[in-house]
């Protein structure tokens, strides 16, 4: 079966041992049949296609609005808090204004994190952004439930083409110890690019006392040492981890 001029499958006949011979009539008949085939599997690939252009297409409007519309308008709202931060004398009242405005960037940074999900030009398949995304994902079923992820900063920009394998595999094996060992109900996983990168990995699981899991953990603190970098463990019985993996870029 032949799908534009490349074989893409075979039809085979078959007869009962002892049975008449194929003739031209069952030569024609099988034909037929590789030709149907054929052509239902260009139309089959033509019609996916299709769907994907659609989806794509959707995606990309969604990304578009979450950016123009939402995200503008909660930078400008987050703005017009901090002008009005003059005005208020009371304390107490300052400190409720700067934890909304904290909360805004927040947001911002959730939404932000969101589009670069829904943009199709945003996860190229190499970049580092798209690959963490996908560690996060195949982590999520272990978890039992769907990490947060934030970024920050030009993350795919930033980290040279030799450290990529390095940040992925400190996450998977970060997330991997949180599913084996901790049994969290909610983590959360930041990348920023700046000066330095920063990986951190925060979890509320049973936690463990130092000296515990130094397997896993000293191969990531390796990993950022031969990088110049460092690698911190917080970490307690009963109080959950942060990871914070630190190299220069």
């Amino acid at each position: 079966m032949l799908v534009e001029g490349a074989a893409r499958g075979a039809l085979t006949l078959a007869r009962a041992t002892g049975g008449d011979e194929f003739g031209p009539d069952d030569e024609a008949v099988a034909t037929l049949l590789a030709t149907q085939a054929s052509l239902a599997l260009v139309l089959g690939k033509a019609r996916e296609a299709h769907e994907q252009s659609l989806l794509v297409g959707e995606r990309d409007r969604i990304a578009r609005d979450l950016h123009d519309q939402v995200i503008q308008r909660l930078f400008s709202f987050g703005l017009t808090l901090q002008g009005g931060l003059a005005r208020v004398d009371d304390e107490r009242a300052r400190s409720t204004v700067w934890r909304v405005i904290d909360g805004l960037d927040d947001t911002i940074r959730a939404i932000r994190s969101t589009i670069f999900e829904l943009h199709p030009t945003a996860t190229a398949v190499t970049g580092l952004r798209s690959q963490l995304l996908d560690v996060v994902r195949e982590a999520a079923a272990a978890l039992g439930f769907e990490p947060g992820v934030q970024f920050t900063g030009p993350v795919d920009a930033s980290v040279p083409a030799e450290a990529v394998d390095d940040v992925v595999a400190v996450l998977r094996e970060a997330l991997s110890n949180a599913a084996r060992h901790g049994q969290p109900t909610g983590l959360t996983v930041e990348v920023s690019a700046g000066d330095d990168f920063v990986l951190v990995v925060t979890d509320n699981g049973s936690g463990f006392a130092p000296g515990g899991r130094q397997s896993g953990l000293a191969n990531m603190r390796a990993r950022a040492e031969r990088r110049g970098g460092r690698f911190e463990v917080d970490s307690a019985v009963g109080r959950g981890s942060r990871l914070e993996w630190r190299v220069p870029v």
